[in-house]
């Protein structure tokens, strides 16, 4: 089995499209394609990064919406993870940083 490897170094074909395609084009993606294409290369991480947070935090803040049975979940933004209330300090779930709160985007959890 014979691969054509391209070894001229040109760049990726993306790379060559008008930045208002490539933000069409790449809005699209999910978070792990928008992972994978942001470490490509700096043009591609700095077009990716904004809309990968977008696409995070809007995940976490609807996965925290979703009540269970077992209690309220609460989001961590700087890992990413939904936990139970006893993963965070009494301030970081209630007041600014409780879900709606105007600082709600700043709340971390006790490992972070």
């Amino acid at each position: 089995m014979d691969f054509d490897i391209d070894t001229d170094n040109s760049p990726p074909a993306l790379a060559i499209l008008p930045e208002e395609l490539l933000l069409a084009i790449i809005e699209r993606l999910t978070i792990p394609s928008l992972v994978a294409l942001s470490q490509v290369n700096r043009k591609f991480q700095r077009i990716a990064r904004p809309i990968l947070c977008a696409k995070r935090f809007s995940f976490l803040l609807n996965a925290q919406s979703f009540s269970l049975e077992e209690g309220q979940r609460f989001a961590c933004f700087i890992c990413c993870k939904t936990y139970f209330s006893d993963s965070f300090s009494v301030n970081q779930t209630r007041g600014r940083r409780a879900i709606d709160g105007d600082k709600e985007l700043w709340r971390f959890c006790a490992d972070c």
